[in-house]
């Protein structure tokens, strides 16, 4: 009768921590940002500065949406033949306790590709991504529109 009263005590103590480890979100995102959209251009690239992943396993991007676009695409960008080429991907794994970047200047040119984008996107505006991950984590983020600058070029 003791054993069984004190293994319950055990059990019930160690319980909450349990849920909360569960309930705890292990993807962390920061600096999400495009650059304000031309007349007549419908696709913009999605700079993300970091996806973090603080768990113990590894953990993929899987899909990307907002209700500012018809369709939202991860892709890296390579050269081939001395021209820069977009490449679809499937996924973007971030490993376990990692993270990865999907800035402007990250090794594997990550970024995330939005076609058909709405119009009403406009320079110092903001709008939100919604990103979802292999973990079943589904996280919105914010993106800020910013300006064009002389030394920018699009390479979409």
């Amino acid at each position: 009768m003791i054993l069984t009263l004190i293994i319950s005590t055990i059990f019930t103590l160690n319980l909450p921590f349990v849920i909360a480890n569960d309930a705890t979100e292990v993807i962390n995102i920061s600096g999400g940002h495009t650059n304000v959209i031309r007349p007549g251009q419908n696709t913009i690239a999605i700079y993300l500065d970091t996806i973090e992943n603080s768990s113990n396993e590894d953990i993929d991007l899987i899909a990307a949406s907002s209700p500012f676009a018809k369709n939202i695409e991860i892709h890296s960008m390579q050269i081939v033949d001395n021209v820069m080429k977009m490449k679809k991907q499937e996924k973007i794994t971030i490993s376990a306790n990692s993270k990865v970047s999907l800035g402007k200047k990250n090794p594997n040119n990550y970024h995330l590709m939005v076609f058909d984008v709405s119009p009403q996107i406009t320079e110092r505006n903001k709008f939100t991504i919604n990103l979802s991950f292999s973990n079943g984590e589904k996280l919105q983020t914010e993106i800020s529109v910013k300006k064009h600058t002389e030394n920018q070029h699009n390479h979409h």
